[in-house]
């Protein structure tokens, strides 16, 4: 990545198109999941350079980045000039923002400061200052200055950052001021540019990506004559997808998905975005309920994905079905640069739980900064929320989205915020969690990263599902894994039968209560008090086997009624009955798509306790 110094805009090649100059090579890590800055995002911003230094207008009139980078909640560096003025940090623990200052911002900031301040004496030059502590002795003056938050260092012609442990107000103890980064001052003019400047100044790079992504979708559209979609969520990359989808063909329809749990404004900006561009559009919606569902498999959470699978593709494997028996082709807007989980998407993919449903991702190579400059350059409609500081678009409540996201739907929609806050409070209570469950948005996870165990305080306890079990080693070199499976209420012997039925032969007895599941490489016996053993010559057969039981078992007990493994199977030997799905076992094939599609058996392990697989023991 570039900057160009004459126009003040990023490049993504050397070359400038607006004054044909060349860019100055910029040190970008973590990818270019970039965006410009939104009015509210320099609004926040702008509040905490007038509150820490009294230089609210030190943004006015430049060209604003933000640059997501990893950290606990949103992390983004800002970057003005070509370079990281700072780091903005939402802090879940305080509920607030916190700017740390890089020597750029320092230096940008130092002529505008009227307060967080601290000049030092010139004589602290002639030892070496980056990292060390200053005592008072070494301070000439302060002005402002607030303990904990980084303070602007002047010292003769040399500027600096560094984070005091005083307040302007008290005291200074003899470590006051521990010094981050200090060097001589540069004299810095950023002429004022905008965001649309920098798509002008890209023209060309831009032009090669859409004659990129469109070609590809020429190459896989040209012979394929099944109906075309475009799953529409939207976002900021639906809606490049669609536009580019747009110049290839024109006989498709819009999808969009309500989950019920969607902003207000995305549903009115698709349906907006579909009557300007003359497209047909589907509005699906699943049968059942997310509020109905989350009472029993409480909230989602970034490792517990529960709701995407019910909510989103529930109710597209049913029109699938329906609509397109046949098959479907339907382009997407998903992007490897998004996260761990599609960093290996291909043009074109099978989706795995909706079957007949081909996948086609032009934009997959494509980084968030690449996404918003085709958006100014094409001037193609985007999301309104973007501008009021969101950084991605999804349901207001998605467990992916920002803990600070979630506070700004409280300012836009508190009805529907304090709708979710109520849910986990009492959620919290049932359970025996803290109040940091809700506050700080722990339940957003299932196991908590060790950066955030810290803050989680008390967790949740167990839900009505548990599940111990450990593994050992008979004399004859069998593999046993011995188990409990803890269910609300009991499943009969015949349900836990049938269920099982899919994996291998069954046997039971109903007056011995027990039902043995024959598979090629061991057995798995079930008790109808929940008590389960494996064994297998393999150890990992054994282990195996005990979780393909389980999983089917919390399947059944559990199903949501979203209808995947219905679609799923190849040969329509499921069927939903009483809730809970029901296997034809004359017809059923063993091929296991039906667990590989669920939900419940995808997250077995997080909604029952966890009892930790032990070592073998002889």
């Amino acid at each position: 990545m570039y900057w160009c110094e004459r126009c003040a805009v990023p490049l993504l090649e050397p070359y400038c198109a607006i004054c044909s100059g060349h860019g100055r090579e910029m040190e970008i890590y973590h990818g270019l999941e970039i965006r410009p800055a939104s009015p509210d995002t320099l609004k926040i911003i702008g509040g905490i350079l007038d509150r820490q230094y009294g230089a609210s207008g030190a943004l006015a009139g430049k060209l604003v980045l933000m640059h997501k980078i990893p950290g606990i909640d949103r992390t983004e560096e800002i970057i003005m000039g070509g370079r990281a003025l700072g780091v903005l940090a939402y802090l879940p623990e305080k509920g607030a923002f916190e700017l740390a200052l890089k020597w750029y911002g320092a230096n940008h900031l130092a002529p505008l400061a009227k307060k967080g301040v601290v000049a030092l004496k010139r004589d602290a030059l002639h030892r070496h200052l980056k990292g060390k502590w200053v005592s008072p002795a070494d301070v000439e003056s302060h002005i402002g200055v607030e303990s904990g938050v980084d303070a602007i260092i002047t010292c003769g012609s040399f500027v600096g950052v560094g984070r005091p442990e005083f307040s302007s107000s008290g005291p200074m103890p003899e470590k006051c001021l521990k010094v981050r980064d200090i060097e001589k001052a540069q004299a810095v003019t950023i002429p004022d540019s905008r965001f649309a400047d920098a798509a002008k100044a890209n023209g060309r790079y831009i032009r090669q990506m859409e004659r990129n992504a469109v070609n590809d979708l020429h190459h896989v559209l040209s012979n394929d004559r099944r109906p075309l979609t475009a799953t529409f969520s939207g976002g900021k990359d639906s809606a490049v997808a669609t536009t580019l989808l747009m110049q290839a063909r024109k006989d498709f329809t819009l999808i969009y998905i309500d989950t019920g749990i969607e902003f207000p404004e995305s549903m009115e900006y698709v349906r907006r975005f579909a009557q300007s561009s003359g497209l047909a559009l589907d509005v699906l919606r699943g049968k059942e309920s997310f509020w109905d569902i989350v009472k029993d498999l409480g909230p989602p959470a970034k490792d517990f994905r529960w709701c995407c699978k019910v909510c989103k593709l529930a109710p597209m494997a049913e029109l699938v079905a329906a609509k397109y028996p046949k098959g479907v082709i339907s382009v997407e807007g998903r992007r490897r640069a998004e996260s761990f989980s599609r960093a290996n998407i291909r043009l074109v993919e099978q989706n795995p739980f909706v079957p007949n449903q081909t996948l086609v991702n032009p934009i997959r190579g494509w980084s968030a900064l690449d996404v918003w400059l085709y958006i100014y350059w094409k001037g193609i409609p985007y999301n309104p929320l973007y501008d009021r500081d969101f950084e991605r678009i999804g349901c207001y409540l998605c467990p992916a989205e920002h803990d600070c996201e979630f506070g700004k739907c409280g300012e836009l929609h508190p009805g529907l915020h304090d709708r979710w806050r109520e849910f986990l409070v009492q959620w919290a209570a049932k359970r025996g969690a803290g109040r940091e469950y809700y506050e700080q948005g722990i339940w957003r996870w299932k196991t908590l990263p060790p950066k955030l165990k810290a803050l989680a305080g008390k967790m949740p306890k167990s839900g009505d599902v548990s599940l111990g079990h450990e593994i050992r080693r008979e004399r004859d070199g069998t593999f046993v894994v011995q188990g409990t499976l803890r269910l609300p209420d009991r499943l009969g012997l015949d349900v836990i039968a049938e269920s099982l039925g899919i994996l291998g032969d069954i046997e039971y007895d109903r007056e011995l209560g027990t039902a043995v599941l024959h598979m090629n490489r061991g057995a798995v016996c079930v008790f109808a008090n929940g008590d389960m053993t494996s064994s297998a010559r393999n150890e990992s057969a054994a282990r195996e086997h005990f979780k393909l039981a389980v999983q089917q078992l919390l399947r059944v007990h559990l199903c949501t009624g979203c209808g995947i493994c219905v679609s799923a199977c190849p040969v329509r030997a499921i069927a939903l009955k009483d809730g809970r799905p029901v296997s034809d076992l004359d017809l059923c094939t063993r091929c296991r798509r039906c667990i590989e599609g669920c939900v419940i058996a995808k997250y077995y392990d997080k909604i029952a306790t966890p009892g930790g697989m032990t070592k073998p023991t002889c």
